[in-house]
C-alpha cells in the first residue's frame, strides 16, 4: 500500500504530460527502493489495470507502458515518486 487512501482530489491535474516529463518520470521510477517502486505499481495497477504486464522472461519484471497511462495518474506518479526520492535522498544524508 501506499501508506496513505488514494483521493479522487489527488488525481486532480489531468494535464497531458510531454516526452522530457515522461523519460525524466521513468529515469527517476528506476531510482526508487524496492518497497516504493511496489507501490508505484500499485497505484497503476489500481487506476489503470490493463496496464501492467509481465515480462515473459522473467515473472518477476513488470512492464509499463507508460504512453497507455492517462494523464491525471501520470501526474500523480510524478508528485509521488519525486516526494519518495526526496524522502531518500534525506534519510541517506541524516
Amino acid at each position: 500500500t501506499t501508506g496513505k487512501r488514494l483521493h479522487e482530489q489527488d488525481f486532480s491535474d489531468d494535464r497531458p504530460m510531454g516526452y522530457e516529463e515522461k523519460r525524466e518520470l521513468c529515469a527517476n521510477m528506476n531510482k526508487l527502493p524496492g518497497k516504493k517502486l511496489g507501490s508505484v505499481v500499485q497505484i497503476i495497477h489500481d487506476r489503470n489495470p490493463k496496464i501492467l504486464q509481465q515480462n515473459g522472461e522473467d515473472p518477476d519484471e513488470i512492464e509499463i507502458d507508460i504512453d497507455r497511462i492517462d494523464a491525471a495518474t501520470l501526474r500523480y506518479l510524478d508528485m509521488f515518486v519525486r516526494e519518495a526520492l526526496a524522502k531518500n535522498k534525506k534519510k541517506k544524508n541524516a
